[in-house]
């Protein structure tokens, strides 16, 4: 599948558009924790290391997907708990939080604005399995790391306005 998807916010769900798999994403109140659901099949997901909540590096979907980045963990980023190692890469440009999933020729590049509306567009390239799964887990990732940095900022600015 080479065709661009969409990422939106209906109510309190996320919603892949542009995908023939039915799929969603509803996150969890804090942004730590998520449900995905690919027709039908519904997968939890995790935020690693609750302890960096400022700079939150990848997700763990329980037994299907591995997303961190290799500094932070030693065990790497994988498809399937001892399956093919993927490469993460999370990071910013031109307002945008940005993420890449590569597996040998094939890639997924995420951008979610930091400013506006929580609609993250996502570019797949190359032969993807489970590739709903694997764009909503990464999906997952940038919005609960725009999260994390909101509240760093409101952190940041309560504590100047009292000093």
């Amino acid at each position: 599948m080479t065709g661009a998807l969409s990422l939106r916010r209906r109510g309190a769900v996320f919603v892949l558009d542009g995908s023939p798999s039915a799929a969603s994403l509803r996150t969890g109140r804090r942004m730590r924790s998520a449900e995905i659901t690919v027709d039908g099949r519904t997968v939890e997901v995790h935020v690693d290391d609750h302890r960096h909540w400022t700079c939150p590096g990848g997700v763990t979907v329980d037994g299907v997907l591995r997303l961190a980045a290799p500094d932070d963990d030693p065990r790497g980023s994988r498809i399937a708990p001892d399956g093919e190692p993927v490469g993460w890469v999370m990071g910013r440009e031109r307002g945008c939080f940005t993420a890449s999933v590569v597996r040998g020729g094939a890639r997924i590049d995420l951008r979610l604005p930091r400013r506006g509306g929580p609609q993250v567009e996502i570019v797949p390239t190359g032969s993807w399995p489970d590739l709903e799964l694997v764009a909503l887990a990464a999906a997952f990732a940038l919005l609960a790391r725009r999260r994390a940095e909101r509240l760093r900022a409101m952190a940041i600015a309560g504590a100047m306005g009292h000093g």
